[in-house]
């Protein structure tokens, strides 16, 4: 049981540090673009494991509500992007293979809480870059995305912390 918690803690330091920073006050639309498709990419890609891998019905569940709204939001980024004369960035950047490295790593046993921790992570950075880049990016297209998309990145964000709190408190009924 300890090696669990052990294992538990540390993973979620690795998820946790160093979180993707927020755009800043002037960062531009190509930062907010490279960020937001950074987090968009890690969510699918560790949405599609966790539908795999997941041993909860209630975390694969999540994950698919999760790998279906980054879905759509990349797609959103991608065309207001095209309609700024930008492209968004393909790949993952290396923070986000690393974090997903480490979870396709996970043991079956710690992989939901791994998964909910990288969730938690990752949704504390979406809500960040998107708040800071309405308040301060330009008015156009990617700003218009970003207070589009808002609203449900927050709403997963708050079911994903929910549920999150719940394994914890069911976990520790083992």
């Amino acid at each position: 049981m300890n090696n669990r918690i052990t294992y538990r803690f540390v993973f979620t330091l690795l998820l946790l540090l160093p979180a993707l920073p927020a755009a800043h006050a002037g960062d531009s639309a190509e930062n907010f673009i490279k960020k937001a498709a950074a987090l968009n990419l890690f969510q699918i890609h560790s949405s599609e494991l966790a539908d795999e891998r997941a041993e909860r019905d209630e975390t694969k569940a999540l994950a698919r509500e999760i790998l279906g709204a980054h879905k759509n939001a990349q797609r959103a980024l991608a065309s207001a992007a095209e309609a700024e004369g930008m492209a968004v960035p393909g790949p993952m950047d290396n923070e986000y293979t690393q974090k997903l490295a480490a979870l396709k790593d996970a043991p079956a046993s710690d992989f939901d809480a791994a998964y909910m921790s990288a969730q938690v992570s990752a949704y504390a950075a979406v809500g960040g870059l998107y708040q800071d880049f309405i308040k301060t990016g330009e008015a156009g297209e990617i700003r218009a995305f970003a207070e589009k998309s808002y609203p449900e990145m927050h709403m997963m964000e708050t079911r994903v912390n929910s549920q999150s709190a719940q394994n914890v408190v069911t976990d520790g009924e083992d």
